[in-house]
């Protein structure tokens, strides 16, 4: 039969626990913010988005690009990203994403591709949500399109 706690125990040991997990949650929070960047675009519909901020690291244009087809790849702690960049007329005309072995599942990025067909630059938005998918992704393409220069 199980015995009763006392009220106070109780009390003192849901402070604790809460105590705990308040500190945990503020120092994820600080960690994320800390390597965040403050750039988003659309994300899915499950992934709430964020107001653009100040550019993307890392960003490639496209002039004076050699045609061909690049692969880049990025990575982080959350997995990689590879891409398949085509220059042609020595502009972007085609990006795609070759292998995507993230946390979080592709279809939340697959939007970026068009993203840097549009810019015709890695310097583009992040998806809120997929900050580490998105940084992979950029990192990757700024990778093919650097050979390409």
């Amino acid at each position: 039969m199980a015995k009763k706690m006392k009220p106070e125990l109780l009390a003192l040991s849901t402070g604790i626990i809460l105590s705990i997990y308040g500190a945990g949650y503020l120092h994820t929070q600080a960690a994320a913010s800390a390597e965040a960047p403050t750039q988003h675009i659309s994300a899915p519909a499950s992934v709430a988005t964020s107001a653009p901020g100040s550019g993307a690291s890392g960003a490639t244009q496209a002039s004076a690009l050699r045609d061909g087809t690049y692969n880049g790849s990025g990575s982080n702690y959350l997995g990689d990203v590879s891409v398949a960049v085509t220059i042609a007329g020595g502009k972007i005309s085609q990006v795609q994403i070759t292998a995507c072995n993230m946390h979080y599942p592709e279809y939340w990025i697959d939007g970026m591709p068009a993203e840097v067909v549009a810019a015709q630059s890695a310097n583009i938005n992040f998806v809120s949500g997929a900050t580490a998918s998105s940084q992979a992704f950029t990192d990757a393409v700024t990778q093919a399109l650097s050979q390409a220069a």
